[in-house]
């Protein structure tokens, strides 16, 4: 076998094998990325629900409290 064939094969191969190395890398920052936004989003939403949640709690307790013939 040629040396110079078999240098350039290796040559070639250890250049696929850096790109898809550097692929791979680009991908994980991307997930990474997503996941950070995905739980900022996460916690938005359990903010949104605890404020409606306790809104609807504060009404409907207010409205128990109407209810109510208290003498005070």
């Amino acid at each position: 076998m040629n040396d110079k064939y078999l240098e350039k094969a290796l040559d070639n191969i250890s250049t696929e094998i850096n790109d898809i190395f550097v692929m791979l890398k680009q991908k994980i920052e991307e997930l990474e990325n997503d996941l950070v936004e995905l739980d900022e989003q996460h916690e938005q939403s359990l903010k949104v629900a605890f404020e409606k949640g306790y809104e609807e709690g504060v009404k409907y307790t207010d409205g128990l409290i109407k209810d109510e013939k208290f003498p005070f």
